[in-house]
């Protein structure tokens, strides 16, 4: 293991000259380039480390943050992860978490970020398996706990390839809480003991808002995350626009970048002025969330390209009817619940979709809502289960 860890810091070693200015150039990744050299904020109040890497893993980790007694920090990867927390942050938190961003992954970085922080316990969200940082914290007998557990076949693979380095990471980790039983079978085949992997669900649906205020009887229809690969889904719009002539219709790009492109899409098709005014594109990262408002339809992209889906309880949380594509691995559990409840549906094109709005829209809309959003507040208890379960792991450690 230490000849690995050894191979492993040198290669860090190696890249950190391109690394420095890709993390300090980079749109997605520039910001708190003193914290990624391992200046941490300074604590002395033994805080809970909770990391996630992107603005979905951050919002996955702040329901349970919120559970979670005593101070917190919370550090991110990505610049949106970071953006992402400050806005959620900004209101109703006595004691919100205090941010940063993640060392790079080169055990003398990251040394210096666990002494800095002094944490109680290392909170990972998914899998982020870094070698170095969660060297650093078993070094300093931090227990680190895997949430909202994820791991694929590929990734077993990947790190069975590096048996030495990632092993007795997986064998230390104190608590590995999996979103199913697949994936909890995987990380006891990667190392962890079987006692101490248990299927939790996920945390991201723990905040619920307030049912009832989103119902609406206006037409309308959300295109949510929508990657740039299934912008073919907006070839629904004169179909449904024929049927609903008062339709309202927003389109949310998961990427900035992708605006100019679904723009140009939605320029090629046979709408009429009065139809393209209905048509709101959001040019502004953030606030889908809000969007998803009074919604009586909405699709979740990520779905129809091959990206495994992304949240479809938070427009379900808002009394939408959900619309999804064939691929959603990174969301089963939650699309099997809701497809139970007769709140979700699977197109695999823009053509179905006008098929689903048909009778989503024919329905009316006070029960439409109050199915979507029970269905929604039934998964809303992994939260608290979680936060329970971590209990056993942070007790007595503060």
């Amino acid at each position: 293991m230490l000849a690995s860890r050894l191979v492993y810091d040198g290669l860090q070693l190696l890249a950190l000259p391109l690394s420095l200015p890709l993390l300090a150039a980079h749109p997605r990744l520039r910001g708190g380039l003193a914290e990624r050299l391992g200046a941490a904020p300074r604590c002395d109040d033994a805080p809970i480390w909770l990391h996630g890497s992107s603005a979905g893993d951050v919002a996955a980790l702040l329901p349970l943050a919120r559970r979670l007694h005593g101070s917190k920090v919370l550090s991110s990867f990505t610049r949106a992860g970071e953006q992402l927390a400050r806005q959620r942050l900004a209101h109703g938190w006595d004691q919100p978490p205090r941010l940063f961003r993640l060392p790079i992954d080169w055990s003398p970085l990251c040394r210096r970020a666990i002494r800095r922080v002094a944490p109680r316990a290392l909170i990972l969200e998914c899998l982020e398996l870094w070698p170095a940082l969660v060297g650093a914290a078993q070094r300093r007998d931090v227990p680190v706990v895997i949430v909202n557990g994820r791991l694929s076949e590929r990734s077993l693979a990947r790190y069975a390839r590096l048996p030495s380095l990632f092993r007795p990471r997986f064998a230390a980790l104190a608590q590995v809480n999996a979103i199913d039983g697949q994936h909890a079978e995987r990380f006891a085949r990667a190392g962890v003991p079987a006692e101490r992997v248990a299927v939790v669900g996920s945390s991201k649906h723990g905040d619920m808002p307030s049912g009832g205020s989103f119902v609406s009887s206006r037409a309308r229809v959300v295109f949510g995350s929508v990657h740039a690969e299934e912008l073919s889904v907006l070839d629904a719009l004169p179909g449904l626009f024929a049927r609903w002539p008062a339709l309202e219709v927003e389109v949310a790009p998961r990427y900035a970048r992708d605006v100019a492109a679904a723009r140009r899409r939605i320029d090629k098709l046979p709408l009429d002025a009065a139809q393209r005014q209905r048509v709101v594109l959001r040019d502004q990262m953030g606030g889908l969330a809000q969007a998803y408002g009074g919604a009586a339809l909405a699709f979740v992209g990520g779905s129809i390209a091959p990206r495994g889906g992304h949240n479809v309880v938070e427009p379900a949380s808002r009394g939408a009817h959900v619309v999804v594509g064939p691929h959603t691995e990174a969301c089963a559990n939650e699309v099997a619940a809701l497809c139970r409840a007769g709140v979700l549906s699977r197109i695999s094109d823009a053509s179905e979709l006008v098929a689903v709005a048909d009778r989503v829209l024919a329905t009316p809309a006070p029960a439409r809502a109050e199915s979507a959003v029970a269905a929604a507040r039934a998964l809303a208890g992994e939260a608290d289960r979680l936060a329970l379960r971590l209990g056993s792991v942070l007790e007595g450690r503060a």
